[in-house]
């Protein structure tokens, strides 16, 4: 029996899903699964931005358009990028721990239709300093 790529990553439970920034100056791509676990930080600088996201390794992530539309802000090692035109941040590169390798996805800039299933998850602050560096 063949199988096609897709084929293959549908059986584990994962799918590629596209999403955005509100204009459309900024899109991307992301392969995780079909039902996710969002995290809600609760440290003072994730409310102001009302921070919702799901953690996907990096090399699952790809920036479709909008290489030159992001404006970000951070360290050298977390970035924060935010469309330039409509200011939507889509996603993020957290600064260190466990999840240096990652990006954190805002689930609400997917396009409709590809996620089953989100669960929230609230983050106590303390695991959090606001740069989004998690502590253990």
């Amino acid at each position: 029996m063949h199988y096609n790529i897709f084929q293959m990553i549908e059986a584990q439970g994962l799918r590629k899903h596209k999403g955005g920034c509100h204009c459309g100056q900024v899109r991307f791509e992301v392969t995780a699964p079909v039902q996710v676990t969002v995290i809600e930080c609760s440290c003072s600088a994730c409310q102001k931005r009302q921070s919702r996201y799901f953690l996907v390794e990096a090399d699952r992530f790809i920036l479709l358009n909008g290489h030159g539309q992001l404006s970000t802000f951070g360290s050298s090692h977390q970035k924060h990028s935010f469309c330039s035109k409509c200011g939507v941040q889509s996603f993020f590169i957290p600064s260190s721990g466990d999840h240096t390798a990652s990006v954190g996805i805002m689930p609400h800039c997917l396009d409709p239709g590809t996620m089953k299933k989100v669960k929230t998850e609230k983050r106590n602050p303390k695991n959090c300093n606001g740069n989004h560096e998690f502590l253990p």
